[in-house]
């Protein structure tokens, strides 16, 4: 059995994930004290009731951290808040990605699209031109997100308990599993058979990739991260208990923060082509993409261990309830 203040903070944890950091103080003590209203009025109906379950009885009545969220922020919104903040995180990611390997093939000295009309070189004629180029990957970055979340968007909202069941994934559940595995399957395909064409350049009529020998045997681990992914994916549709699923999202936060890890500590994470830039350019910019790569390697790390221990404290919760 859940203890009250476990429901009640986990509960208040979901929703304050979803708003803006300025947002959260007056939030949480708005619905802390609608909580406790609700659970003293319960008692008062029903004296024989636990404090637990009058917690649950309380948190049900206020319905899904996503629609409560909508509710207590002051400005209206045309968007909800859960896609609002996913498509910030997705957006931020897949354009730094973007930009930085457009940089680093303008760097380089490539003379054509490593992906065509998605990813190449800067155009260098001008400033003007090079600044309209960054503006355009950013639209293009933030149709294809807009479109992913369209694709994967969700259903009206289930009344959400505190913490997630403990008992087989419901239809919402398996839906979103179904859309994980077909993204597995997506960034199978690239780290198997497109990483050296991205991570390339032309150099000498032939395509030269980039990235060091180390990178390079390193990479293929990823497979078994994909391949914890797919297996979580697969016994969500199964219909499999949420504790495996929470479980395989820590081993798989944790083992992916290895990995990266792993890559932060096989330099040189960049090797180009020897006479590509001539002497002392080639080595200042190797050594400069070197950090920029050891900066994102170590920062994503961090991420991963945090979600890793709140997944694992998750699972802990299930495990106990």
């Amino acid at each position: 059995m859940n203890r009250p203040e476990d429901l009640r903070e986990a509960w208040l944890a979901r929703l304050l994930d979803l708003l803006p950091l300025r947002e959260t103080r007056r939030v949480r003590a708005e619905v802390e004290a609608l909580i406790a209203d609700r659970v003293e009025a319960t008692l008062a109906e029903e004296p024989g009731l636990g404090e637990a379950q009058a917690v649950a009885r309380a948190l049900a009545a206020l319905g899904d951290p996503e629609g409560l969220a909508e509710r207590l922020v002051d400005r209206p919104l045309h968007v909800p808040l859960a896609t609002r903040r996913r498509f910030r995180r997705s957006l931020a990611v897949l354009y730094s990605c973007h930009l930085l390997l457009a940089v680093v093939l303008t760097a380089a000295g490539a003379r054509e699209s490593a992906l065509p009309a998605l990813l190449g070189p800067l155009p260098t004629e001008s400033p003007l031109a090079t600044l309209l180029a960054v503006i355009a990957l950013f639209f293009l970055d933030a149709g294809a997100v807009l479109t992913f979340l369209w694709l994967t968007r969700r259903g009206a909202p289930a009344q959400a308990s505190a913490t997630p069941a403990p008992g087989p994934a419901g239809p919402p559940e398996r839906r979103q599993a179904a859309q994980g595995l077909l993204l597995v399957a997506l960034l199978a395909v690239i780290l198997n058979f497109f990483v050296e064409t991205i991570f390339s350049i032309r150099w000498r009529d032939a395509r030269v990739c980039f990235l060091s020998e180390g990178v390079r045997e390193v990479l293929p681990w990823g497979n078994l991260l994909l391949g914890l992914l797919a297996v979580r994916a697969g016994l969500v549709l199964l219909g499999a208990r949420a504790l495996a699923g929470e479980v395989l999202d820590a081993l798989v936060s944790l083992l992916g923060a290895g990995l990266l890890v792993a890559l932060a500590l096989s330099p040189p994470l960049v090797s180009l082509p020897k006479g590509s830039l001539g002497g002392q350019a080639e080595a200042t910019l190797g050594q400069l993409l070197d950090r920029v790569l050891l900066f994102v390697c170590l920062a994503a790390a961090l991420y991963l261990v945090g979600r890793g221990v709140r997944r694992s404290a998750r699972a802990l919760r299930l495990l106990h309830a």
